[in-house]
């Protein structure tokens, strides 16, 4: 799953930086409704898991709204512009964002504007 293989650089473009790894999961505040719990959100990162790409938000269950990749962008896409998206729209910018994201960690992640190409 590209998208997952990407997760780190996801979290980074949205101002994600307050979660801890562990060997199967991402941990953290919920992002969606930016909660202060600093484990109420996590990411299932196992690729070799079932529930790959599964998340969860275990205080205000955002994850009612759809628990995999795909509509953890849109929400975080919403969050983020507090508007709506549609899945075609979370697709499109799924598609340019993983296009355009420089894997290189060692510089700065390089990325164009990919929420101005969805509206």
């Amino acid at each position: 799953m590209k998208l997952m293989s990407k997760i780190i650089d996801i979290f980074e473009y949205f101002g994600i930086h307050d979660y801890f790894n562990t060997d199967t999961m991402i941990i953290g505040p919920c992002p969606i409704h930016e909660g202060d719990n600093s484990q109420a959100f996590n990411i299932n990162v196992d690729p070799d898991s079932e529930y790959y790409g599964a998340w969860f938000c275990n205080t205000k269950h955002c994850h009612n709204e759809g628990n995999d990749i795909i509509a953890l962008i849109g929400l975080l896409l919403s969050a983020k512009t507090n508007k709506e998206y549609s899945f075609r729209d979370v697709l499109r910018f799924s598609n340019k964002f993983t296009e355009n994201v420089n894997l290189d960690f060692s510089s700065s992640i390089v990325k164009q504007d990919t929420l101005s190409s969805i509206d």
